[in-house]
């Protein structure tokens, strides 16, 4: 168990998982066709509510320079943050529009040479 997790009681480690359950909902809408911004953060955004969680922040973002899109029309970032109790918890996962080659990999394809899923307390 991570430290953070040590921090977290059951009830909200159980709250925790809509973190990646939220990234989870945006990436099978991208990879279903979805290309607006907009839409794909609302996915993420009601999937955290669904769970309770209130987040910090919810961005889809170019990966090499973090700026907001738009569109999805090529790798995007799409990176969110809560709270969780007293820890503060981050995410993140590459989207792919629909029909790219690497669509299908968009939860466990890394950026290179960047880090995909980190947790700060």
């Amino acid at each position: 168990m991570s430290s953070r997790n040590a921090l977290l009681s059951a009830e909200d480690r159980t709250r925790a998982l809509a973190l990646s359950q939220s990234l989870q909902a945006a990436s099978a809408l991208a990879a279903s066709g979805e290309h607006s911004a907009q839409a794909l953060l609302d996915a993420a955004r009601a999937e955290l509510r669904r769970l309770d969680v209130e987040a910090e922040y919810v961005a889809l973002v170019n990966p090499d320079t973090l700026e907001p899109i738009d569109q999805l029309t090529g790798d995007a970032l799409l990176a969110l943050a809560a709270r969780i109790g007293a820890v503060r918890l981050i995410d993140n996962v590459t989207l792919s529009p629909a029909g790219d080659s690497a669509a299908g990999e968009a939860l466990t394809r890394p950026l290179p040479g960047k880090a995909n899923a980190t947790c700060s307390a």
